[in-house]
């Protein structure tokens, strides 16, 4: 059974990313720093929502806890964080 505080934040994570117009599932493609240079349409409000998301992210991705919540919500943690432990 997964930790229900890592499934809370990861659940936070996923709606901080969506509140920016992204998703999670899109992790792979984009950083925190991507998305402080290449803010692209968001507002400085989206970009720090959505920087944050993928800081919080690859924290859960750090932990098996946190990797299951993440998959419960239908998302993988990347390659190299899943190999780390």
């Amino acid at each position: 059974m997964v930790d229900s505080m890592a499934l809370l934040v990861a659940k936070r994570a996923q709606a901080w990313a969506l509140a920016a117009g992204s998703t999670l599932k899109m992790r792979g493609r984009i950083s925190p720093t991507m998305v402080a240079i290449r803010g692209g349409q968001r507002t400085a409000e989206q970009q720090a929502l959505l920087a944050a998301a993928c800081e919080l992210f690859d924290l859960l991705s750090s932990t098996a806890d946190g990797r299951q919540a993440l998959a419960d919500l239908g998302l993988q943690p990347l390659p190299e964080q899943r190999k780390a432990e």
